[in-house]
């Protein structure tokens, strides 16, 4: 997910005003309860040639609870890979941004977000990771997050599965 048009530009290298819209739903019936505006980080590093393709965007998120919840990030940049970046935001707080058409020039306050996890920090190749659920607590009580890439049917990328045990959720 990228900014619309309306409300900002896709992530650069540089910092920019990026922000996604976030929809809370009412899942039973479909029904729109809120929307709130998720500032994207910049594209991790610069590309190697201008017009090289790079992106930056939220491609996974999960409840926590009706005001906390873990966002994935993934950038890419052309012949230099991915960066995945898991946050952990709050909607408390928040500006409900539902009847604003455009966010651009507008002012309003972004979700509360913070680093939970760098895939950078474990020293591996990170593919394209794009997804991510819960799977069984472990014995010690910690829960287990899985994060999951997709090849793409493309024999240059690999399927990766990446297990963690979090504290404190």
């Amino acid at each position: 997910m990228e900014p619309l048009i309306e409300d900002g530009i896709p992530p650069q290298s540089e910092a920019t005003s990026s922000p996604v819209r976030l929809t809370k739903l009412y899942i039973k019936n479909n029904q729109q309860l809120a929307q709130y505006a998720y500032l994207l980080d910049p594209v991790h590093t610069n590309t190697l040639k201008q017009n090289d393709f790079n992106v930056n965007s939220v491609v996974e998120l999960l409840v926590l609870n009706d005001s906390v919840l873990l966002i994935m990030e993934r950038s890419y940049v052309k012949d230099k890979g991915n960066s995945v970046k898991i946050f952990k935001i709050s909607l408390e707080d928040a500006t409900e941004i539902s009847s604003m058409n455009s966010l651009k020039g507008k002012s309003y306050k972004a979700v509360k977000k913070e680093l939970f996890l760098d895939f950078a920090d474990y020293g591996k190749r990170i593919d394209n990771i794009e997804g991510m659920s819960f799977g069984k607590d472990f014995p010690d009580g910690r829960k287990s997050l899985v994060c999951i890439s997709d090849n793409n049917f493309n024999k240059e990328q690999q399927t990766q599965f990446w297990l963690f045990a979090i504290d404190g959720l």
